[in-house]
């Protein structure tokens, strides 16, 4: 399936569940809600990127953090979530440099993330209660580069960003829940400029994310 199909095909998704997650049918009624902060940590799948310097890019499996406040209306949650990710580089390539073979690189590829995230809540009578959401914000991608026989490349960007989410949390506590789930995120394409003094754009596969947190209700 081509890459670029996946990824505007799942942007279209989540655009189209936000009525699902924000909007309340109006003949119901809302449950009292309350507030809630939360941790979690997911692990992210390698990634290949491309670039408009007919170059390539491939990371390591990384790590992302977050923290989020929201509120519970009881099934539909608002909650505003701030990440860092990083993903370790492995390897680049060029036609045109070291015979076009895959070489190592050393650096870090960092995004900060700011989301405003809508989820609705299934209420199963149990222990159990799975979720579906998504969310939209702004990614500020920090990238230092080097590789053999490359220029070298630093700076950053701020750039678009979206993610959709599966996942269920297990009631420990009347105020504290396990949570697990699998993330798809993405951005918009961000642009740098190597030591050589050309700007090229990062074209990159979205993120698969999949992790485990705590939330608790004040």
């Amino acid at each position: 399936m081509n890459a670029n199909f996946f990824r505007s095909g799942t942007f279209a998704v989540a655009v189209a569940a936000l009525p699902v997650l924000f909007a309340y049918p109006a003949n119901a009624e809302f449950k009292s809600g309350d507030l809630y902060a939360a941790f979690s940590g997911h692990a992210v799948g390698p990634e290949f990127y491309t670039t408009t310097a007919n170059s390539t890019r491939n990371t390591n499996r990384g790590h992302r953090i977050g923290i989020a406040v929201g509120y519970d209306f009881n099934p539909v949650r608002i909650e505003a979530e701030a990440t860092q990710i990083q993903t370790p580089p492995k390897t680049t390539s060029h036609p045109l440099v070291n015979g076009g073979a895959e070489t190592p690189m050393f650096g870090t590829i960092t995004h900060r993330v700011l989301m405003l995230n809508g989820y609705y809540d299934f209420d199963l009578d149990g222990p159990f209660t799975p979720y579906l959401g998504v969310g939209a914000g702004l990614a500020k991608q920090s990238i230092n580069l080097s590789a053999s026989g490359f220029p070298s490349a630093s700076g950053s960007d701020r750039i678009i960003a979206w993610q959709v989410i599966i996942g269920t949390a297990y009631e420990i506590t009347k105020k504290v829940e396990l949570t697990a789930d699998f993330r798809y995120f993405d951005t918009s394409n961000p642009s740098f400029t190597s030591s050589s003094g050309s700007t090229y754009t990062v074209k990159g596969d979205a993120m698969q994310q999949f992790g485990i947190g705590l939330r608790y209700h004040f």
